[in-house]
Order: C-alpha cells, then sequence, then structure tokens
C-alpha cells in the first residue's frame, strides 16, 4: 500500500514531522538547530525523513521547506538531501523522481514511480498542494480508492494530509 504527506507547510514543521520522526525539539529541523553536542546522537528532522523508517519508506512526499535539506539553505554539514533522498531510492532499485516546480509535477508521468518528492523552496500554495490524482508504483486501476489517515488544520490556511494513494 502507498503512503504520502502532502502538505502546504514545511515539510519538517511538527506537525507533518510527528508522522516520521523523534525528535527532542520542534525547532530541529536542519542540523544548523541541533546543538553541538547533540549532533552526533540525534539527527535532525529533515535527516530522518530521508534516512529511517517511516519516513524514508513514504512514498509521496510533497511541501515545502526546502531551505532545511540543502546546503545553500541551512544546512551546516555540507549536504543535499533530495541527493540522498534519490541516492538511497537507485540503491534499492525503486523508481523515484523529484520535482521542483508545480509546472514540473503536472507534466510528470507518474504511473510508474514508486517514490516521488516535491520540496518547495516557499511553503506551498493551497492549490499546489491540491494536486491532481497521482499513480504510483504501477498500482493499477483495481487498487483501493486513497483513505485519509490523519488530516490535521494548522490553522487558517495551513492543512495536512497523510493518506494512501492509489
Amino acid at each position: 500500500m502507498a503512503t504520502g504527506i502532502v502538505t502546504n507547510a514545511r515539510l519538517t514543521h511538527a506537525t507533518p514531522a510527528a508522522l516520521y520522526a523523534h525528535a527532542p525539539n520542534r525547532y530541529w529541523e536542519d542540523d544548523s538547530k541541533v546543538p553541538v553536542e547533540s549532533r552526533r546522537t540525534c539527527k535532525d528532522i529533515a535527516r530522518q525523513l530521508v534516512e529511517d523508517s517511516p519516513g524514508k519508506d513514504i512514498n509521496v512526499i510533497l511541501g515545502g521547506g526546502r531551505r532545511h535539506w540543502e546546503r545553500e539553505g541551512r544546512r551546516l554539514d555540507g549536504r543535499n538531501l533530495v541527493d540522498d533522498w534519490l541516492r538511497d531510492k537507485r540503491r534499492r532499485g525503486l523508481l523515484a523522481h523529484y520535482v521542483e516546480t508545480t509546472e514540473e509535477l503536472s507534466q510528470l508521468n507518474t504511473r510508474h514511480l514508486d517514490y516521488l518528492l516535491v520540496v518547495k523552496q516557499a511553503v506551498p500554495e493551497r492549490k499546489a498542494v491540491a494536486t491532481p490524482k497521482l499513480k504510483v508504483g504501477g498500482l493499477g486501476e483495481n487498487s483501493p480508492p486513497p483513505q485519509p489517515l490523519a488530516v490535521k488544520k494548522f490553522h487558517k490556511h495551513k492543512c495536512l494530509y497523510l493518506t494512501h494513494f492509489s
């Protein structure tokens, strides 16, 4: 069964992060916020999404906060977690694609993908989060319809969904 996180908040924001990460501090979204003395024993939230289960096994990840994923952003370790995410999927023999823009997403044929990552620089607009129906993993037409697992309304203009994708 395919799963996904789709949010118009940062993927590393405390609420979506609760679905895949454990952190003593909600602000440890990247390594720049983790105290130096804790960096050896505690992974930041973005790294947990890329490296640890269940995060690395989520099929569709769409949200904002790219600054927490790249060395050009706030990361101090020099890593680009998008590259790490893609490398992990290739190493495991999975078909994965990274998309930066809504236009790229609308043109992408997801029918033969196992994994999709969309990490926008800014927080995505609501209509960008209302993505077209995604076919991920070639699950076929006999798959059950998507079922919401968690719905969280942040405040007036932000919402989060964790859902199965058919």
